[in-house]
């Protein structure tokens, strides 16, 4: 009984471990979350200010965004940790916020915040033409 006892620590500790691979994976999956979120806010700005696009790459990029904005989602282990300077003027309050994170292993969260990520590229560089 008390090696059960000696043991039940030691099983906990080793569960709560991570496997390091996996937290590199959302490590850098992470990171791509909050480099979508700096090109979603850029694409925010040239929306808001509209001066280069016409009225119809404007509604393209807003219908864009909407459906974008229903695919991002959290990191497991990085909810609510972005770093949002709220001190400087002009700031826009209406962050873009992620949906809770889906069940998926870490190799398909990075995958999935890859491809948010890339999306988003994509359709910055055309809108900077």
């Amino acid at each position: 009984m008390k090696s059960i006892a000696f043991l039940f620590p030691f099983l906990c500790l080793c569960l709560s471990c991570g496997n390091p691979a996996h937290e590199k994976m959302l490590q850098e999956a992470f990171s791509f979350h909050e480099k979508s979120l700096t090109i979603r806010e850029n694409l925010e700005k040239i929306l808001q200010q509209g001066v280069t696009l016409t009225d119809e790459q404007q509604s393209e990029l807003r219908d864009f965004l909407e459906d974008w904005d229903q695919s991002f989602v959290e990191v497991p282990g990085f909810e609510h940790t972005h770093d949002h300077d709220h001190d400087h003027e002009g700031h826009d309050h209406s962050h873009h916020h992620a949906h809770k994170a889906p069940e998926l292993t870490p190799e398909q969260h990075l995958q999935l915040q890859k491809h948010l990520y890339e999306q988003l590229v994509e359709v910055y560089s055309r809108v900077q033409k």
